[in-house]
């Protein structure tokens, strides 16, 4: 099974890879004999990747040593893109190079081991979390007020702070505007 980081195939033969990924929790029992746990919410995967490369192909660790040191236009370490079924069975779609990158000396069998991991960067519950706490709450109408009475009633409740919209929410408004007096 070959991986593929931003479409580069990640070089070498016999590679091993694994994902492992924490469910954390906290015990919740405090001396009794109970089971509580607190959820604290799903961490990102790493996927640790071990490939071994002749030492006649010293190009590619050198290419996979680039890979591992990469940074984007603004310093960045570089995000990559995974391809390999395994990864993407399991959801993990982008990741960075993290933790130990190793290369280890196999004399007998003319190689290097190379170990390194990466680690999902944005996973889906990270994503969730995100629009979870985008979204914003807005005050209910009071008890007996119907949302029809008129197009204010149904308005967000202001806090007398001026809201700049972007020219796209400018246009939908003057059309909102146009529709509501037609």
């Amino acid at each position: 099974m070959s991986l593929y980081l931003n479409g580069t195939k990640v070089p070498g033969y016999n590679q091993k890879l694994s994902i492992d990924f924490q469910l954390a929790s906290e015990d919740m029992s405090g001396n009794s004999s109970a089971t509580a746990k607190a959820d604290k919410g799903d961490k990102g995967k790493k996927l640790k990747v071990q490939t071994l490369i002749r030492y006649v192909d010293a190009d590619q660790l050198t290419l996979l040593t680039n890979l591992a040191v990469g940074k984007d236009s603004s310093g960045e370490r570089t995000v990559y893109h995974i391809v390999n079924d395994m990864a993407n069975a399991m959801n993990m779609r982008q990741g960075q190079f993290d933790e130990t990158f190793s290369v280890k000396e196999n004399d007998s069998t003319h190689d290097w081991t190379v170990t390194f991991t990466l680690t999902e960067y944005q996973s889906v519950p990270e994503k969730k979390e995100a629009r979870k706490d985008s979204k914003k709450v807005t005050e209910q109408p009071a008890k007996g007020a119907s949302a029809t009475n008129n197009a204010s009633a149904a308005a967000p409740a202001t806090t007398g702070q001026s809201v700049e919209l972007t020219p796209a929410e400018k246009t939908l408004k003057t059309l909102d505007d146009f529709l509501a007096k037609h």
